[in-house]
């Protein structure tokens, strides 16, 4: 089965807990004349001031005196099109009350080694949904892979069956070494798209460059890059208006694709935007979805981690 998750996004009444702190740098003052280089909070955002003397000017409204760095540390994780992680000493701790009724929870882009996701009926309330997974190594094929090839831990989680419920209560904690960073933590709702058909494409848009010399030699730039899916789904007819519905609202929306729920095939799920769709009505019976996806480029972690 092929889904994907309707984001809820979160505004900052549903955050009740973190063990990031709220501000990690100084506070904008408005009397205060901060020299060029220096950094500030200002809403949930990071600022740095790119020219000197500056007094009184609003980093959210002052482009000329101040430069966007990224979401706080706080709210990057909340982020889709930021461009740096979430990174917090070990444990890392997220309690959402989103206020809505949602049935899914995607962590990307994790560096840890153990994911926990209670929800209970109201603050204090009994729990009524718990997982955990620990993120043990992939892709081994072989004992030659299992002794001699590096070692890599799955990097998302994502769960699909929290009951519904408007008194949730998430807290979501991400365990491993003294320190843990994580890219996106999306909750929604999940819709599905069709059954998954042999034939989908995986791979990435790699945004580096190389350049030649003069002489003909090359400089390699390595960038970040994004994933990119290209999916086919087999949908019912009495469901084809429901799932060209559903993907025409997500037009130019964050979401995240879950090319199939079936285990073993995550490089099919990604967070991003679809490019283009179709359904091609090819039987009585059934239809196919065609849809190519594509996500948002990979989160780099803060410098000095």
């Amino acid at each position: 089965m092929s889904i994907v998750i309707r984001p809820v996004p979160v505004a900052p009444a549903m955050l009740i807990g973190s063990s990031i702190p709220e501000y990690e740098k100084p506070v904008w003052d408005i009397g205060a004349d901060y020299p060029v280089g220096v950094q500030v909070t200002y809403l949930d955002h990071d600022y740095e001031s790119a020219q000197a003397p500056n007094v009184g000017n609003n980093p959210g409204a002052s482009p000329l005196h101040w430069t966007l760095i990224s979401a706080s540390n706080r709210w990057r994780m909340f982020d889709p099109v930021g461009e740096i992680k979430s990174v917090a000493a070990n444990p890392l701790v997220v309690t959402l009350m989103p206020g809505t009724r949602i049935d899914s929870i995607a962590l990307r882009g994790l560096r840890a080694t153990t994911v926990n996701i209670e929800v209970r009926e109201g603050e204090g309330g009994p729990v009524i949904y718990q997982f955990s997974k620990r993120l043990t190594r992939t892709g081994i094929g072989s004992w030659s892979q299992y002794f001699f090839e590096p070692f890599y831990l799955l990097d998302a989680v994502t769960v699909r069956d929290i009951p519904l419920s408007r008194r949730a209560v998430i807290t979501v904690t991400i365990a491993g070494d003294a320190t843990v960073a994580i890219s996106d933590l999306v909750i929604g709702r999940s819709a599905y798209i069709g059954n998954a058909e042999y034939g989908a494409q995986a791979g990435i848009v790699s945004y580096g460059r190389k350049d030649r010399t003069t002489t003909g030699g090359s400089r390699l730039r390595r960038g970040r890059f994004a994933r990119r899916n290209s999916l086919h789904t087999f949908v019912k007819s009495a469901e084809k208006d429901f799932v060209f519905k559903t993907l025409a609202d997500l037009r130019e929306t964050p979401c995240l694709l879950q090319g199939t729920t079936a285990s073993g095939h995550e490089l099919l799920t990604l967070f991003g935007t679809y490019e283009d769709f179709s359904v091609d009505i090819a039987y009585v019976a059934a239809s196919l979805l065609s849809i190519e996806f594509l996500g948002f480029a990979e989160k780099t972690e803060p410098e000095g981690f």
